[in-house]
């Protein structure tokens, strides 16, 4: 009897990480699922999203790699009247990106459409702009896009780390920016 028990053990303790194992290599975290991939609140779970500097550092970095001539925090102009702070922007390509100050609820799915602009100016006048679009040269980055979890108690493989958030950020650009140039 106890040498069944110790065989059935032996046995769950060889195929326990090969089951598990195999689960997180057939599931990859992409920037089109990784919603599904949060965990819900909880005691091990640590939430935490990237700063929109930090967003906006990546993005000028990878952006510089990729040989543009990016230049930090230029003011915009959308009309006669108007102009938003784009956290970047390249004169040579003419196109810029913003980050969108989110801070809202995590949502089950990523929303792309923008409800209003920070820190525009309008006649002059600190303003807020309401908008659901911007010029197709503007692209829109979100920090709500980029949280990610830990959990003490789980397989980090199956859960949006700040490493795979980065991989998604990195993607998130690759895919924006690849008609251009």
């Amino acid at each position: 009897m106890n040498k069944i028990l110790l065989i059935c053990l032996t046995i769950s303790f060889i195929l326990t990480p090969a089951f598990t194992q195999q689960k997180s290599d057939t599931t990859k975290i992409t920037r089109d699922n990784y919603y599904s991939f949060y965990l819900p609140f909880g005691p091990n779970v640590t939430n935490d999203r990237l700063s929109r500097e930090e967003i906006s550092d990546f993005i000028y970095k990878s952006l510089k790699e990729k040989g543009y001539r990016v230049l930090k925090n230029i003011l915009y102009k959308l009309d006669s009247n108007t102009f938003i702070s784009l956290q970047g922007y390249d004169f040579f390509n003419k196109i810029g990106y913003y980050i969108f100050s989110g801070q809202g609820i995590r949502e089950n799915t990523r929303n792309e459409t923008i409800v209003n602009i920070e820190y525009a100016v309008n006649d002059s006048i600190l303003d807020v702009i309401k908008t659901d679009s911007l010029p197709k040269n503007i692209i829109v980055f979100n920090e709500d896009w980029y949280r990610y979890q830990e959990d003490k108690s789980y397989n980090n493989s199956d859960v949006v780390t700040y490493e795979k958030i980065i991989e998604i950020l990195r993607s998130d650009i690759d895919h924006y920016f690849k008609d251009i140039k």
